[in-house]
């Protein structure tokens, strides 16, 4: 089972809160692994991308470091290994990243896919979220991790050989409670109460 009809029916109740729907805990892997012998690509900001684990000697992660305001979209196919990964704030001047993504789901459709959606702090547009999951709909394409709001960064990467996803240890290390949480945000939030 997966979770596009869940998101679909709590969509006009979200953005207020970390909105978290996944069959499992996240796990770690630490930034000097994956950098460690260049098996990773990163996803910058208004980034699209499509990569293929076709060998051992194949970039192995995507990753997406600092993730705020921006929405990461991640298209796996569970059978070729591909991926398609955007990373944008899906605003007006994005079109395009929407247009892509519809393209990708429709050349798609019918393959075993899996859509994983990452990042938005609190108090986002719920209308650009929703024209994606509109899309994501329209084509069947089952939503199998959620991992939205709230008021922590995220540095997210994902394997493209098994196809899960992992919390990158920036430093490392564990973090320390409190240690993730989008000061840029919390200033803002204290600048409106004045």
């Amino acid at each position: 089972m997966s979770f596009e009809r869940i998101f679909k029916e709590n969509l006009k109740k979200l953005g207020n809160s970390r909105y978290l729907e996944a069959y499992e805990d996240r796990p770690h892997i630490s930034k000097q692994k994956l950098d460690k012998f260049d098996e990773v690509k990163y996803l910058a900001n208004k980034d699209s991308l499509i990569s293929e684990y076709a060998t051992v000697l194949s970039e192995r992660y995507i990753a997406a470091i600092n993730i705020t305001d921006e929405l990461v979209i991640s298209v796996y196919d569970i059978n070729s290994k591909k991926i398609f990964a955007q990373r944008s704030a899906f605003s007006e001047q994005d079109k395009d990243k929407l247009e892509e993504l519809e393209e990708y789901l429709n050349k798609n459709k019918g393959k075993s896919i899996e859509v994983r959606l990452f990042g938005l702090q609190n108090g986002a547009d719920l209308n650009n979220l929703e024209r994606i999951l509109d899309i994501i709909l329209k084509y069947k394409a089952p939503i199998f991790e959620i991992d939205l709001f709230g008021n922590e960064i995220r540095h997210i990467s994902i394997d493209m050989k098994i196809g899960g996803s992992f919390n990158i240890l920036m430093e490392n290390r564990l973090y320390r409670p409190g240690e993730l949480i989008n000061s840029s945000n919390t200033a803002q939030a204290a600048g409106k109460q004045q």
